[in-house]
């Protein structure tokens, strides 16, 4: 059989059952019953670590510390899931926003590491950024520039958009 041959159908999916199962899953975990944290495990770690991943730039480390951070989030809040998505679904979301706060707290790291790395005339002049134009050979040098970028990039789409266009 040749790769463009369309293979037989799996079974069908039945969502039904996947989304009993979930609460099935759910209610155990909140009963706190022998056995339910590891069938959380068993059934959606693997999931959740190729979710996560994928989103952290194939960094092994930091995917399963976000795993893990995930998971016990999700065994912390277990009484939220409502069962409208699947354990899955919402466990990908716990990821999702684990992902963005480890985003932010890197980029965060970032820029405190430039601003140690700035020196002092450089910040002395983003001190008076108000009061007078930068000299030019501030805004010549590599740390202002870097200093710049890394607090551009730390604000919302929105503000920095509206700094580009101001300023640039």
């Amino acid at each position: 059989m040749s790769a463009l041959e369309p293979t037989a159908p799996g079974p069908p999916h039945d969502d039904r059952a996947e989304r009993a199962s979930d609460q099935r899953l759910a209610d155990r975990l909140r009963d706190r019953a022998p056995g339910a944290t590891d069938a959380l495990v068993a059934e959606h770690a693997d999931a959740v670590f190729e979710f996560v991943l994928m989103r952290v730039g194939r960094r092994r480390e930091v995917a399963e510390d976000l795993t893990q951070d995930t998971l016990l989030t999700a065994l912390d809040s277990i009484d939220r899931f409502d069962g409208r998505s699947s354990l899955r679904t919402w466990l990908c979301g716990i990821a999702k926003n684990k992902v963005r706060a480890s985003v932010r707290a890197r980029r965060a790291r970032s820029f405190g590491d430039i601003l140690v790395a700035a020196d002092d005339d450089v910040l002395e002049a983003l001190g008076r950024i108000e009061e007078e134009a930068l000299p030019s050979a501030v805004l010549e040098r590599e740390e202002t520039r870097a200093f710049v970028g890394a607090t551009l990039a730390s604000l919302p789409e929105s503000y920095r958009h509206a700094l580009t266009e101001r300023y640039v």
